[in-house]
């Protein structure tokens, strides 16, 4: 018999290890490929007939509707849903001016007295002058105001002892910024909701 050995030298035993992992990667890209196909083949084949019969249903659904109502029902329709949009519209941009007045009866010190009221309901600005007891009163009640959510600014535009004659006391007048949105519906429910 014959012994063939094979003349092997030792830089081509690297080159046998690696030859598999090629095919494993075609093979691991295929099935990736056969997978999209087939989500695909899926999609455009069921699910997409299913998407447009119920597309139908709902279409002959609203047909039967509009047959159902008829033409002068469905403009009287047309009109208080328009009437009702226009209402709400209008009720959501509506001021409340009187809210001032609560503000008031709520913040106002027991023992001040407003004299005068000056209300600029777009500027969201109100002026007041009164009279209190003494100044530790005065400072009380500015700091009341400053201290309530809805105030964005309020200052002690100016401030006077008054002569015994008039009725003793200090004068004094207080400027207010309210904050935006304060007079109107929106804050009007929010308001009455935490109360």
């Amino acid at each position: 018999m014959l012994n063939y050995t094979p003349n092997v030298s030792a830089g081509s035993s690297k080159s046998t290890g690696s030859a598999g992992a090629p095919w494993r990667l075609l093979i691991i890209s295929g099935v990736l490929f056969l997978l999209c196909v087939i989500i695909y083949a899926g999609m455009d084949f069921g699910y997409t007939p299913y998407l447009n019969s119920e597309i139908q249903k709902v279409d002959a659904s609203t047909a039967d509707l509009s047959k159902d109502v008829k033409n002068g029902q469905q403009k009287d329709m047309v009109r208080l849903y328009s009437q009702l949009y226009n209402i709400n519209n209008l009720y959501s941009a509506h001021i409340y001016p009187s809210r001032i007045f609560t503000f008031l009866e709520k913040r106002i010190v027991p023992t001040v007295r407003i004299t005068t009221l000056d209300v600029d309901v777009p500027k969201l600005v109100l002026k007041f002058d009164a009279i209190a007891p003494d100044f530790d009163t005065v400072v009380l009640q500015v700091a009341t105001i400053q201290s309530d959510e809805h105030v964005a600014q309020a200052v002690l535009a100016s401030s006077k002892k008054q002569d015994p004659k008039e009725g003793g006391g200090f004068a004094f007048s207080v400027r207010m910024e309210v904050k935006a949105g304060w007079l109107s519906t929106s804050v009007l429910a929010t308001s009455t909701k935490t109360q």
